[in-house]
């Protein structure tokens, strides 16, 4: 059986666990337009279905596993302007980036 103690959703868990929230990069649309920004995972239910998502735009959401995969997923960025697409192809942006802040003593 695979080892999943590396996989992002175990050091997401693990982090949340430790009172420590998530940041993630990801595309999504405000006012109907395409935006590259960051959120923060408040919160994981993976048995319950679902992931706390804290937006900058000023409000939070719960979004089930299979939505948030499915609004960060490569499709998303399907119909991104030109310059977006661009920023992604030359390494500017990432695509879907997690990170995973440490306490530090």
């Amino acid at each position: 059986m695979p080892d999943d103690s590396m996989s992002p959703e175990r050091k997401s868990v693990d982090s949340l666990e430790a009172g420590v929230p998530v940041p993630f990069e990801w595309a999504a649309r405000h006012d109907g337009e395409w935006t590259l920004h960051y959120s923060i995972v408040t919160g994981m239910d993976l048995a319950g279905g679902g992931v706390t998502v804290a937006n900058p735009y000023g409000y939070t959401e719960v979004l089930p596993p299979d939505e948030l995969l499915s609004r960060t997923s490569f499709e998303a960025y399907a119909d991104m302007p030109l310059y977006l697409r661009l920023g992604f192809a030359f390494g500017v942006f990432e695509e879907n980036a997690v990170f995973i802040p440490e306490r530090v003593s």
